[in-house]
């Protein structure tokens, strides 16, 4: 077995599970073998093979051969499997194969943040949006969370909400974060925060850079009314 798809410079394994469905006969000297192509080409790491490299299997039983890579390109990898071995009783090879098995090598996560508000002025008392757009630029899928944005100078608001709490970004996706605020007190204010994430390959963290927006909060318009006696106003003709 192996994964579907990995991430350019990830470290990954394969296992080939080799069973003797033979009734009765042991299978001497089982020896696997993998050849990998990369395409379109580009290098193929291998970090360590199976050890040790052969195995000896009664009727029914089972054994695993697991090898290391790691790639430095992106597109596919075509993996052939093959397997020998001696039958014991008849002294004549008893080979498995060929199994093939593709897997997609795509670029890391890469994350960009863009933080905008559909207003660049607040009123104190009512709540104030902002937009927190995410990208993911790479390959490989990632789990995107909203970062906790900063607030300079700090203490003139409140977090009232963010939605959505996180989100699956593949390769070329983006999605929105709406935050929204409580407006405490006047000032201008700079919000500045950006996306956090994991690439779903390596599980490596990943971010987007930072970004930021000034929204000025103000008091709002304050009406008053008040009462003017009148007198009455004799008209004549």
């Amino acid at each position: 077995s192996s994964p579907w798809s990995v991430s350019q410079g990830q470290i990954f394994t394969t296992v080939l599970s080799i069973s003797n469905a033979s009734s009765g006969a042991t299978a001497n000297n089982v020896v696997p073998a993998v050849s990998v192509l990369a395409v379109p080409a580009f290098p193929i790491y291998l970090l360590s093979s199976p050890a040790p490299n052969n195995a000896t299997l009664t009727a029914g039983q089972l054994a695993k051969f697991t090898w290391t890579y790691s790639v430095g390109g992106t597109g596919f990898l075509s993996f052939t499997y093959t397997a020998t071995s001696i039958d014991a009783v008849s002294n004549n090879p008893a080979n498995g194969g060929p199994l093939n098995r593709t897997v997609t090598v795509q670029a890391p996560a890469i994350l960009q943040s863009s933080l905008s508000a559909p207003s660049a002025i607040a009123s104190v008392g009512g709540k104030t949006t902002l937009f927190l757009s995410v990208s993911n630029t790479g390959g490989a899928s990632a789990l995107v969370f909203p970062n906790t944005l900063v607030e300079s100078p700090g203490g003139d608001s409140s977090l009232f909400s963010v939605d959505p709490s996180s989100a699956v970004l593949a390769g070329g996706q983006n999605k929105t974060f709406t935050y929204v605020y409580n407006v405490l007190a006047t000032g201008s204010v700079t919000f500045s925060g950006n996306a956090i994430g994991t690439d779903l390959h390596t599980n490596i963290p990943v971010s987007g850079g930072s970004t930021s927006v000034v929204i000025d909060f103000r008091n709002g318009a304050a009406l008053s009314a008040a009462f003017l006696p009148g007198y009455p106003t004799l008209v004549s003709t």
